[in-house]
């Protein structure tokens, strides 16, 4: 028998150092990659759901500074699937989540978000 869990979870953090070490504890990331994931007073959200083996994120969104996320997705033993919008500052870009592939979408990733 497997668990399940499902709800929804406000994130807030005082900056997200902890989690810039943390990506580059296997690749040593520049400092100018180092300082784009170093961001001061993050908040944000989204539903959850876990069950079977599968992680479901759904109206995921985090903002601090000049940077926001918003996704909707899901992992799974195969990979991840879903759509990612990232954006720091007026640059946006989509993030098609297609198992172990990727595909970028660069032009009007907004309208790309919403109308998926």
């Amino acid at each position: 028998m497997r668990g399940r869990a499902a709800g929804q979870r406000e994130v807030m953090r005082s900056d997200t150092r902890p989690l810039a070490a943390f990506l580059s504890a296997r690749k040593l990331l520049k400092g100018w990659e180092k300082n784009l994931l170093i961001v001061e007073e993050i908040k944000g959200g989204g539903e959850f759901r876990l069950a079977e083996g599968t992680l479901a994120v759904r109206g995921f969104r985090v903002a601090g500074g000049k940077i926001e996320i918003r996704a909707n997705a899901r992992v799974t033993e195969k990979g991840a699937f879903g759509k990612v919008l990232a954006s720091y500052g007026a640059p946006s870009v989509g993030i098609e989540l297609r198992g172990q592939e990727r595909a970028l979408h660069v032009l009007r990733p907004e309208h790309w978000f919403e109308s998926r």
